[in-house]
């Protein structure tokens, strides 16, 4: 029985994260167009998913909800990274 525990222990892995791993975790999930978005299109979070992206100039979750709701400048295709100079931030919610 200790034996079938010890393999499941094994089987189950560590859940302590170490500092590169946590550094990758942190930096590589990045926003995305969930699906195509037109010009003038209010662009909100049910509009958008968390990927892992290359780009670090795209922009990271934590970020894109700070300035969310905001309309699109130009239509964003399916699975493209979001950049700030991709939007207007919506006034209307400061008047």
């Amino acid at each position: 029985m200790v034996a079938k525990l010890r393999e499941a222990e094994k089987a189950m892995g560590s859940t302590k994260i170490n500092d590169s791993e946590r550094k990758y975790l942190k930096d590589s999930l990045r926003v995305v167009a969930k699906h195509d978005i037109e010009k003038g299109e209010i662009i909100s979070l049910n509009k958008t998913v968390n990927k892992r992206c290359s780009s670090e100039k795209s922009l990271m979750p934590l970020e894109f909800k700070e300035i969310s709701p905001s309309i699109a400048r130009d239509k964003i295709k399916k699975d493209q990274q979001l950049f700030p100079k991709y939007w207007n931030i919506l006034e209307l919610l400061l008047q």
